[in-house]
């Protein structure tokens, strides 16, 4: 019998049915081993089995592919069924297993194929929704608590990607559990898009900001996973099938309305009553409601699994993340780096003192060293991106990410020291009412690397006492001097901040910027017009003149010593990174959150 695209399959269920009487010592003995594909490691198949089995009946409820031929798949899309794969995992911890399981499809965009774009909120996005839950206070100063706080609501939407209707000719092979698998020559053609394909979270992105803008709310320009009902007061960022709302209760009972009629959620809450939630996980971070305000932090399995990985679980903490490298560089070295990075400049002959630039006496990691080592660096850049005390040592540690050698290796276990020391670092958002002025400092590092001579921009961004961003970056071009170096680094704080600027205007807030730096030539540059002797600039570093003079923002001159940024570009000592953190509301704690599970041993977790 010929299949035809219409059928909808029909599975057999009981194949992944684990019967009452099914022991866990009997699935044991079975031969089949499952491995959790996203943490490592075995998972307890008498758990896998009916995590599977809720997935197929997603797949058969949703109605997700319809039967096909192969003749056909190769007639239309002229390759073969595209393959599944199941993609086991474990969302809890080795004491408290939470096993997910998802059906994949292994679609892999091939050269010419048109690229597809999916949208993600940028991260201050969420610290700008934390910011608005804290601009009322629970408690009045009278002592009379706030009728309707603003509070946090998170909402999970089940198996999101089943719910967009496929715009492409997709074909797959059938799943095992299927009661047609064996038949030669049948497979699957897709009625919706599925998890692994191309264009499976652009087309779930328009899906759901149909339903939004249909129940009243306007679509982010800064980003498109911004949303904001001005009728409502809600304040919305979508990241993939997670809505993160700030709202009162009439706009939470809205959204939860709205999202429940289109789709199976799940709903989790936080708020500064005493008898709601007060921790939540958001997007990989815990976010705590406290008597004095909002605390952030980021997720400490990655602290924990480096310092694991490392072998480290018993050593000793340092006070700093690194230490200032002294490596010297001959001027015959330094004139060439000049030659590659920059137009020529004042050449010198070379003279007899003049040697040429010794080999690197560190030998390169190789094999699983350098995995290893590119690896626990990922995971420690995507944990400094909360951590600022850690930015500019976790930079470096990036720039030498695809050569690394055993000098790199050594200031990787170093930041691992570091972090036993100092595991837990929060950032506070206090109850405060919001500000209409975005504050930027910023500062540069003139030739702060040894090895290549190049700058390093550092930056903060506040919102009254929130902090919404911070960056290290090492800058493209060799300046020439201090001044140059400083000017890069306000252009970069200029748009930072206007990026954010525009972020607010997505929840119908307008600010002010103002940027603060302690570097006098870069502001007597920018404030005047024109290149004057700085002719060897590009213009496009004076892009800032036109901002200042159309007041898009201001201009002001701090002193060094009051400049938080300057954590940002260079290793600072223990009591100035400690002075500095504190001016930005970041507090160290003792102890580890209890939300987030714990994927290490116990003894390598901080009490």
């Amino acid at each position: 019998m010929t299949p035809t695209p219409s059928e909808a399959p029909v599975f057999n269920l009981e194949i992944l049915q684990v019967d009452a009487d099914d022991t866990k010592a009997d699935l044991e003995e079975d031969q089949w081993i499952a491995e959790d594909d996203v943490h490592g490691g075995t998972l307890p198949a008498h758990l896998v089995l009916p995590a599977r089995n809720k997935e197929i009946n997603y797949l058969l409820s949703r109605k997700v592919y319809s039967y096909a031929t192969d003749t056909e798949a190769w007639t239309v899309t002229r390759k073969k069924p595209l393959k599944l794969k199941w993609i086991d995992s474990n969302k809890g911890d080795r004491h408290a297993f939470n096993i997910r399981s998802r059906l994949v499809c292994t679609e892999i965009r091939r050269k010419g194929t048109e690229s597809i774009f999916s949208a993600t909120p940028p991260l201050e996005s969420l610290r700008i929704l934390l910011a608005r839950a804290a601009s009322e206070p629970p408690v009045r100063p009278c002592g009379r608590r706030t009728s309707d706080p603003y509070k946090i609501q998170l909402i999970d939407v089940s198996r999101a990607h089943f719910y967009a209707d496929a715009v492409r000719d997709v074909y797959i092979q059938l799943p095992a559990e299927d009661p047609r698998s064996g038949e030669p020559g049948v497979c699957g053609k897709l009625e919706k898009t599925m998890y692994g394909t191309l264009d499976a979270a652009e087309r779930w992105g328009e899906h759901y900001a149909a339903t939004l803008t249909k129940a009243g709310f306007i679509r982010g320009t800064a980003s498109p996973c911004h949303f904001y009902h001005p009728g409502k007061d809600i304040w919305m960022l979508v990241h993939g099938d997670d809505f993160v709302t700030v709202a009162r209760q009439e706009g939470r009972d809205y959204t939860k309305r709205v999202l429940s009629d289109a789709y199976e959620i799940k709903v989790d809450i936080a708020g500064p009553e005493p008898e709601d939630p007060k921790e939540i996980k958001i997007l990989g971070r815990i976010v705590t409601f406290t008597p004095e305000g909002i605390q952030y932090e980021p997720d400490p399995g990655h602290v924990e699994k480096v310092i694991f990985e490392l072998g480290l679980t018993e050593s000793k903490g340092v006070a700093t993340p690194g230490v200032r490298d002294e490596t010297t560089v001959t001027a015959a070295e330094l004139l060439e780096r000049r030659r590659c990075y920059a137009p020529p400049r004042l050449e010198i002959s070379p003279g007899l003192d003049d040697k040429e630039p010794e080999e690197d006496a560190w030998a390169l990691l190789a094999g699983d060293e350098l995995s290893r080592y590119q690896s626990l660096a990922a995971s420690l850049n995507y944990f400094s991106l909360d951590r600022l005390d850690l930015m500019f040592a976790v930079k470096e540690l990036m720039r030498k990410l695809s050569k690394p050698n055993d000098d790199d290796w050594q200031k990787l276990k170093r930041v691992a020291r570091y972090l036993i020391a100092a595991p837990r670092l929060v950032m506070m958002y206090p109850w405060q009412a919001l500000s209409d002025t975005l504050k930027v400092y910023t500062d540069a590092d003139h030739a702060g690397c040894f090895r290549t001579r190049k700058s390093t921009s550092g930056g903060v961004v506040m919102w009254g006492p929130a902090l919404l961003k911070a960056w290290s970056r090492t800058q493209t071009l060799i300046a020439l001097s201090s001044g140059e170096s400083e000017l890069a680094a306000v252009t970069k704080a200029a748009a930072e901040s206007m990026g954010i600027q525009s972020v607010l205007t997505d929840f119908g807030v307008k600010v002010k910027i103002e940027i603060h730096s302690d570097a006098t030539a870069a502001i007597g540059i920018c404030k005047r017009q024109g290149l004057g002797r700085v002719r060897h600039l590009a213009t496009a570093d004076l892009w800032i003149q036109q901002r200042i003079r159309s007041k898009d923002l201001k201009l002001f001159k701090l002193p060094g010593t009051e400049n938080p940024s300057e954590l940002m570009t260079k290793h600072k000592t223990a009591p100035e990174a400690s002075r500095f953190m504190s001016m930005l509301g970041i507090r160290r704690l003792d102890g580890r959150p209890a939300l987030p599970p714990s994927r290490v041993p116990p003894s390598t977790t901080h009490k």
